[in-house]
């Protein structure tokens, strides 16, 4: 599959990534036994290394003895982290002019809700980071489109999460591009890339709620292919012609198999149903070595959406497009990753309790 992948022009990044995965050499290996051209951090990867491991104490500490404690010390420590992957990603990134060699930085959605201070925050990530291949996550909603426009508009890399449907893509690209005609109009550069993940695994576990596993299965493939669909629709749209000639950079989709609540395994099954032109496949390392062996029934993501309709007709539920269903889902993830950041900052707290005395004993 992975030389199925590679010849449609497919990338490949790891998922669920932390400071174990690199300690333990998988994004160097990934990259030469697979060609995978990014990773993605995230905080229930960072917080299991925290609890399973012991990869975290001696800088704990040493952060610790610095007065550095709270939401700080956990940034640092993710900074870190992000900052060595991307510098291993960095010749990537070169040669293939910014195409390739990402890093998916999490952002913390606890900090503030008011839009002003959120991107100033995320200008200060980015000059923390200090590294040209760093992605900075962004969970969307329809009251947080504004703030994707303000991100691109202030050059900001971003990679924009929790979409689900066409109409939410369509409303997520339209604010990409108003982004990117202030930039325009403002002189800047449009040398930016920007991402739209499409979450695979918590779409197909909406659907199955209604329908048996096999039309949930085919329902979340048909719409991925709409999705698709949309997304080429904006190479030769008018109205991004004009950001094109300047530089600007065709939003990306990103097919994540990451549920994201951990309550089941990524389905290997779905890998090569998202086979497509100029997108990105995010899978865990397992996933990866699985598909790896995996016959692949089809070679590209067809753009013909009779099959998308046949599933919609065969189907209970008609589509998530136009309902409260996808909004739904989007609130629910926005819930449940600021869950996931409170009880990162809570496992960091309670680490940072035990590493202090123990080595101030030792």
């Amino acid at each position: 599959m992975i030389e199925k992948l590679k010849s449609a022009g497919q990338s490949l990044w790891l998922g669920h990534f932390s400071r174990q995965s690199i300690r333990d050499g998988i994004l160097n290996r990934a990259m030469a036994d697979w060609s995978v051209s990014g990773v993605a951090f995230s905080p229930q990867a960072v917080y299991q290394g925290l609890s399973d491991t012991d990869v975290y104490d001696s800088t704990i500490f040493e952060k610790l003895s610095r007065g550095l404690y709270g939401e700080a010390l956990v940034y640092s420590e993710i900074i870190e982290d992000v900052q060595y992957a991307a510098d291993i990603l960095r010749p990537v990134h070169n040669r293939t002019k910014g195409a390739e060699g990402w890093v998916v930085m999490p952002v913390s959605p606890l900090s503030t809700n008011d839009d002003r201070f959120f991107v100033s925050e995320y200008k200060h990530m980015d000059r923390l980071v200090n590294r040209p291949n760093v992605l900075f996550c962004l969970p969307v909603t329809p009251v947080r489109l504004s703030l994707i426009e303000e991100l691109v508009s202030a050059g900001i890399k971003t990679i924009i999460s929790n979409v689900y449907s066409v109409k939410q893509y369509h409303a997520t690209a339209k604010a990409v591009l108003s982004g990117f005609e202030r930039s325009l109009e403002a002189g800047a550069e449009l040398d930016l890339s920007v991402f739209i993940t499409i979450n695979i695994e918590r779409m197909e576990s909406f659907l199955r709620q209604k329908n048996n596993a096999q039309e949930s299965a085919e329902l979340t493939i048909a719409m991925a292919r709409e999705i698709y669909h949309a997304m080429r629709e904006l190479d030769n749209a008018p109205e991004w012609e004009r950001v094109y000639r300047a530089g600007a950079r065709p939003p990306r989709i990103v097919w994540s198999l990451f549920r994201g609540d951990g309550s089941k395994e990524p389905d290997s099954s779905f890998c090569d149903k998202l086979i497509a032109p100029d997108t990105v496949l995010v899978l865990s390392h397992d996933v990866i070595a699985r598909c790896s062996t995996q016959a692949v029934d089809e070679t590209f993501m067809s753009l013909d959406n009779s099959t998308a309709e046949q599933a919609r007709t065969n189907s209970s539920l008609v589509d998530l497009d136009g309902r409260v269903e996808a909004d739904r889902l989007q609130r629910e993830y926005i819930a449940w990753v600021s869950r996931e950041w409170a009880i990162l900052l809570e496992n960091f707290a309670r680490r940072s309790a035990g590493v202090l005395p123990a080595r101030t004993l030792d």
